[in-house]
């Protein structure tokens, strides 16, 4: 469900999704879409956007 969400947003490259430790880390292309954008699309599939590693 999370990464068919996130495959809606045209700038994501990549997306690493572990359920067991319930985490999704995503790789995208900042001219295209924006953390904003990745943020509501995690949101909508029911999880809890913390934080931004190596940002």
């Amino acid at each position: 469900m999370v990464e068919k969400q996130l495959r809606n947003n045209k700038g994501i490259k990549k997306i690493d999704i572990n359920y067991v430790k319930d985490s999704v880390v995503v790789e995208f292309d900042p001219v295209v879409t924006n953390i904003k954008e990745i943020k509501a699309g995690l949101e909508k599939s029911g999880y809890t956007f913390i934080r931004i590693p190596n940002f």
